[in-house]
């Protein structure tokens, strides 16, 4: 089973890199490199997961979820960042993110985590 993912992430070789390692996998892979482009994937695609970079050039990633989540969303959020401090998962916690990956993202990680999710839906 696989999953619909938005990516959202400014970086474009990371984003495109990650996607087509992802949709390999089998999963649905919409990309955005804007907060608001990825707002509108996602309200667009409702897709089952949202990996977002919390370092974009319009809004933050923090910002991303956190208009998610005043809306209503459910969607599961996981932040990407080079962040790994205490008090940045607390902050994306805090936002409304259901997950913390630290840049360079842990490929093997990352699969494992989505499986999980695949088999939590």
């Amino acid at each position: 089973m696989s999953l619909r993912i938005v990516l959202i992430d400014d970086d474009d070789d990371a984003r495109e890199l990650l996607s087509m390692l992802l949709g390999s996998d089998g999963h649905t892979i919409v990309e955005a490199a804007t907060g608001a482009e990825g707002l509108a994937a996602v309200r667009e695609h409702a897709p089952d997961l949202v990996l977002v970079d919390l370092d974009l050039p319009d809004v933050s990633g923090l910002d991303v979820a956190r208009e998610l989540r005043a809306e209503g969303s459910r969607v599961h959020l996981v932040a990407l960042t080079g962040r790994a401090h205490h008090a940045d998962r607390s902050a994306a916690s805090a936002a409304g993110f259901d997950h913390h990956a630290t840049k360079p993202v842990d490929l093997a990680s990352l699969r494992a985590y989505l499986s999980e999710r695949t088999r939590s839906r």
